[in-house]
């Protein structure tokens, strides 16, 4: 079997890379019929300098094959829970993985086939997102979340870069139990990375729980309702010292001030669930998933206001993305960074059924993580708000 490709399968091509491995499209044909999917493939160690510094630090071949070996049991241990969660509308769906050796040389391959779904970053950039867009992916990550939390599970890394569309317009979560196995294995020699959706609690090294992830999501819509800027960025031009000063203030607590796009319901929705204080935000997942889908009822009574002129802020509010700065070497985390316990999940046995969308033109792309849902709690229903002024939203570049 040549590398980076799963027995039966043909590699197509390259969808992207990341620091600890890549993903890859796949293709095999039975009988007539063409099936593609995901394979994402994971290096263990990720190249030759996390090698090098477990030597530098005082390990010898033996505890550093050790060291690693423990890593791809962890993650392949992860693998049991990525299958418990699978067929959940909202969570990247698991379907095989393998572990191999590298020939002449040390380490491992984890080579893991999923379903191959479109990056939601590669969707917006000629699908913008309206309002209607950003409260359902809101709602269908807090179902994600939802069976997540149920089984104590914390996805601990929710980005846009995580979050997936299938062919009927379901927002996915991906990259369950790697994310986390990954950080606490491999980081540790060597912190790097951005805190761009941490919980004010986990950077500074306090006990946290289900409520970062909420914080993460929140920080997600956020940006998704402020011309694709996270809170605190400027509006023009991203500077380096510019990202410092955002992470500050957001560490320090100010306050936040409203994302420039969506109704004032909406708008409090997400400022409460990126509350500084854990206190403040929603309880759970089921309660801001409730919050939001009010939003979404009083979107659709009064209009989408973004829905007709979704790009109005591209000229004057450039993507977050598309901007081009020097690679920033985050705030380290305090010594006292604290690690949660893995836990065995158990799936529960009920499961709600998918939301209905508009199907997207799919734009085949792929990536890890996705599971059964929960039953849905009774929407919190707010009082209606007078109509507003329109405000929009802008794409990615």
């Amino acid at each position: 079997m040549a590398r980076n490709t799963w027995p039966g399968w043909e590699c197509v091509r390259l969808l992207g890379a990341g620091s600890f491995g890549k993903v890859y499209e796949i293709r095999r044909t039975e009988f007539g019929r063409e099936f593609s999917a995901a394979l994402k493939v994971i290096t263990v160690p990720p190249d030759d300098s996390s090698l090098q510094q477990a030597y530098s630090e005082g390990m010898d071949k033996e505890s550093i094959t050790a060291y690693f070996r423990s890593y791809v049991e962890d993650i392949t241990a992860e693998f049991a829970m990525m299958a418990e969660l699978k067929g959940h509308t909202n969570i990247v769906s698991y379907e095989d993985h393998m572990v191999q050796e590298l020939e002449g040389q040390f380490g491992w391959e984890i080579l893991i086939r999923m379903e191959l779904l479109t990056p939601l970053l590669d969707w917006i950039k000629v699908h913008p997102l309206t309002e209607t867009d950003v409260i359902r992916l809101g709602i269908d990550m807090c179902r994600a979340l939802e069976v997540c939390h149920m089984q104590n599970i914390l996805h601990r890394d929710i980005k846009p870069e995580n979050i997936f569309l299938n062919r009927l317009g379901d927002y996915k979560l991906g990259d369950f139990g790697i994310a986390k196995q990954t950080e606490r294995t491999l980081s540790a020699l060597s912190q790097k990375g951005t805190y761009t959706y941490m919980a004010p609690e986990v950077y500074l090294g306090k006990p946290y729980g289900k409520g970062a992830d909420l914080y993460s999501l929140g920080t997600v819509l956020y940006r998704f309702l402020n011309g694709q800027r996270t809170p605190f960025l400027p509006q023009g031009t991203i500077r380096y010292a510019d990202r410092e000063e955002a992470l500050r203030r957001r560490m320090s607590g100010e306050a936040v001030p409203p994302p420039l796009a969506g109704s004032d319901m909406l708008r409090e929705a997400v400022l409460k669930a990126i509350a500084f204080e854990r206190a403040d935000r929603f309880e759970n997942a089921s309660e801001m998933r409730a919050a939001l889908e009010a939003c979404l009822e009083y979107c659709s009574a009064h209009g989408d206001s973004l829905a007709d002129h979704p790009s109005d802020l591209t000229s004057r509010q450039p993507s977050e993305d598309s901007v081009t700065v020097p690679e920033q070497t985050p705030m380290p985390l305090p010594e006292n960074s604290v690690t949660i316990p893995e836990q065995t999940p158990k799936l529960p046995d009920s499961e709600t059924e998918p939301k209905q969308a508009e199907p997207p033109a799919p734009e085949n792309a792929a990536d890890s993580e996705p599971t059964p849902k929960p039953a849905p709690a009774e929407a919190v229903r707010q009082p209606a708000e007078p109509p507003k002024k329109k405000k929009w939203l802008m794409p990615a570049v």
